[in-house]
């Protein structure tokens, strides 16, 4: 007897200051990763600033737990600007603003903080943008938090350093009394043009997405 497939959608918002490669990685993210170098390169070109919300999907079947799951995941990415510099540019809150109406965005599955490891001030917006996420109630119980280290073809990160920040959005959640088990909270290092780490971080939102699926199938 063939098994019966279960539906799950899930949320996925990534957020980090402009450059950090929110738009190039989440392409990666719904695409095929078998694609060559010179794709990778003319893509990485291709990519314009963000000036509004990008909305992408992607949907993959996956065995999880024994069950057969189909899984759909929403992207919203977010222009990263956080200060008007030009009546063109709009702010990441003037954008959020219209969306918030959406359902979805009432219900985030995973949250991906991204910081570009060659500019430590985008390491040091984090806290910005985690307050950011708590003030809009994206982050509950079932939110999965990935700290996202882009950029590391050209620099690798400082490990300890890493989780003395993934140890301090831990803190910052549990002041704002948001209960989360420290272990939903990892981090990953990738790169949108050698690829390293792109299918490990689709991965682990998939199954993310998929777990919270079977647990309310039961």
């Amino acid at each position: 007897m063939s098994k019966p497939i279960i539906k799950s959608i899930g949320t996925v918002i990534p957020l980090g200051d402009g450059a950090t490669g929110k738009s190039l990685l989440t392409k990666h993210l719904i695409i095929n990763n078998s694609i060559s170098q010179e794709e990778i390169i003319l893509l990485a070109q291709n990519i314009k600033k963000s000036l509004n919300v990008e909305l992408e999907f992607s949907t993959r079947t996956i065995e999880f737990q024994e069950n057969i799951i189909n899984t759909t995941l929403q992207y919203y990415v977010f222009p990263g600007q956080r200060q008007k510099t030009s009546k063109r540019a709009p702010t990441f809150d003037e954008i959020v603003n219209v969306f918030e109406f959406l359902p979805s965005l009432n219900n985030v599955t995973v949250l991906l903080l991204l910081y570009d490891v060659t500019r430590l001030e985008s390491l040091k917006s984090l806290e910005f943008w985690l307050k950011a996420s708590i003030k809009r109630n994206w982050v509950s119980y079932k939110t999965k938090i990935i700290l996202v280290c882009t950029k590391v073809d050209i620099k690798r990160p400082n490990k300890k350093f890493v989780n003395n920040v993934k140890l301090g959005i831990h803190n910052l959640l549990l002041e704002n009394n948001i209960e989360m088990d420290v272990n939903q909270i990892s981090s990953l290092d990738v790169s949108s043009i050698t690829l390293e780490g792109i299918e490990d971080l689709k991965n682990e939102i998939f199954n993310w997405v998929a777990y919270f699926g079977l647990k309310n199938e039961f």
